[in-house]
């Protein structure tokens, strides 16, 4: 088999593979999806998970790669710290497919540690925060506030920070309008299904308005 057609071949197997993995889903219903549920599953949901543990009612799927449904196929999406896993240019193509597969008129809320809440932490030496984080984190060396606000950085594989502000200007740049900036448990669009009641995490809520 010569290069070219081996070259070929592969296009072809690589185009099928991406065509059956979209397709797969139609008939599925996904049309409110839950991305990086862990263990929590929410009823009446298609809830998604990379980490196998998260229990044979959760899909298991890389969320770093495309989503895997059609577009305009979805009415809402809820995920609580995920992109934060994903480099920036990977969180912003993962904003991008949330977009995409959103019907016009589709909504996501997103939770995430607050970059700008580290800050200000650190800026003020704010001891109940940091005891409230250290439940969650491994033991320090040496124990000072500056190895504190990097561990705050680099610790649960995360691989980039939002400040609102920041977070805001992605989702525009995926397209969304109405962009809020919410607390926990504050919703203008109907989702009631917050779990990080705790001192770094903010949420986010959009809509796909075409």
């Amino acid at each position: 088999m010569t290069r070219s057609i081996r070259s070929t071949v592969r296009m072809l197997r690589s185009a099928l593979v991406k065509t059956w993995w979209k397709f797969r889903f139609i008939g599925v219903d996904h049309d409110k999806l839950h991305l990086g549920s862990g263990k929590v599953v929410i009823p009446g949901w298609y809830n998604i998970d990379l980490d196998p543990q998260s229990g044979s009612k959760v899909h298991k799927m890389d969320l770093s790669n495309p989503l895997p449904f059609p577009d305009a196929s979805v009415s809402m999406i809820f995920s609580e710290h995920l992109i934060e896993h994903m480099p920036k240019n990977k969180g912003l193509r993962f904003l991008k497919e949330c977009y995409r597969v959103l019907r016009a008129g589709g909504t996501m809320r997103f939770g995430w540690p607050d970059f700008s809440k580290h800050i200000e932490a650190y800026n003020t030496k704010d001891k109940k925060y940091r005891e409230g984080m250290l439940k969650h984190m491994k033991p320090g060396i040496v124990g000072t506030w500056d190895e504190f606000f990097a561990d705050l950085l680099y610790s649960w594989g995360h691989r980039y920070m939002y400040t609102p502000e920041l977070l805001t200007e992605f989702f525009k740049a995926a397209g969304f309008e109405k962009v809020k900036i919410k607390k926990y448990g504050q919703s203008s669009l109907g989702y009631s299904w917050d779990t990080r009641d705790d001192p770094d995490t903010t949420y986010i809520e959009a809509e796909k308005l075409i």
